[in-house]
């Protein structure tokens, strides 16, 4: 009996040795690819030829640490993208505006999706009607069936309905409970007691007190959780804003526009441009990150989210 212990923990070991090494070095080919193109982003175009992986200025007879940041500056005086207002005539939006667009458009579409998956989550696992649980098969079927080919008829929608062209057109169609988030609070709400709610409604609690006063902050952290994985899936996101409202640029589509080299300003069209606009809209990020990843962390385990 002790020998097959020792022979299981011996081949659990071997297989938590070779996972820690494939994870090992999958995140550092993620700090790899990341260092190289903030260094890279640092680089005029022409050492890029001759100094693909070295430091700034580091090449060459007299080697000499020296970092172009007029890469990042140049991104704020002639990146543009040209547009079509709905008044009628043209604009050049800037990087700052794409900026505010890219905030507005995770934010909004991050808070309102996750608000109202609690909310159909909360009808679903909380009320014992038939009629409740027509949302979880709907959620359920929705991510088993391909829905490969939907963009075309998503398009005519939108275009029908002028939702097309707009953040708070995007803030209505992302208004919807269809993804695996909406069984996340669906698990969590269904495995609450019922005692707090019931003792609510005997002191005259209406439904709509009940779910936000009493249950939503008990799954408050969870739904800050998802809504930080939705603003930073919104926020990388360009083919959306790219279909849906190509006059309201974001800053993932103005990245995605700076990476086709004959749509911008001369100046601005080579590779460590590109990468100078890489690390800037990654910067948001990071800051996200650091102000809040002890509750990001804090509600992830074992790839799932907890209270």
């Amino acid at each position: 009996m002790e020998a097959k212990t020792q022979v299981k923990k011996r081949k659990t070991s071997v297989f938590m040795i070779i996972t820690g090494v494939v994870l090992g070095l999958y995140v550092l080919s993620i700090f790899v690819l990341l260092l190289w193109g903030i260094l890279t982003s640092l680089k005029s175009d022409l050492e890029l030829d001759f100094n693909r992986f070295g430091l700034p200025g580091m090449y060459g007879e007299n080697p000499k640490l020296d970092m172009q940041f007029s890469n990042y500056s140049n991104i704020f005086k002639y990146f543009t993208i040209k547009v079509v207002k709905k008044s009628g005539g043209t604009k050049y939006v800037y990087i700052e505006e794409m900026f505010l667009n890219g905030i507005l458009y995770a934010l909004g579409c991050a808070v309102i999706q996750a608000f109202v998956q609690y909310i159909i989550a909360y009808i679903s696992s909380r009320f014992k009607y038939k009629a409740c649980k027509i949302f979880y098969w709907i959620a359920v079927f929705t991510m088993i069936l391909p829905t490969v080919g939907t963009t075309a008829s998503g398009l005519y929608v939108a275009k029908a309905f002028n939702l097309d062209d707009s953040i708070s057109g995007m803030y209505i169609m992302k208004a919807n409970f269809l993804g695996v988030y909406f069984l996340v609070f669906y698990a969590q709400l269904a495995a609450f007691p019922k005692d707090y709610a019931e003792a609510a409604r005997i002191d005259g609690a209406g439904n709509f007190t009940v779910m936000m006063g009493i249950t939503f902050p008990l799954v408050r952290n969870t739904f800050i959780t998802i809504a930080l994985l939705l603003f930073v899936a919104y926020w990388n996101d360009y083919t959306t804003p790219m279909l849906y409202m190509p006059n309201v640029p974001t800053l993932a589509f103005g990245l995605y526009w700076l990476c086709l080299e004959n749509s911008v300003a001369d100046v601005i069209k080579n590779v460590p441009s590109a990468m100078a606009g890489c690390v800037m809209m990654l910067v948001p990020m990071l800051i996200l990150f650091l102000l809040l990843h002890k509750r990001l962390m804090g509600n992830l385990s074992m790839g799932g989210l907890k209270e």
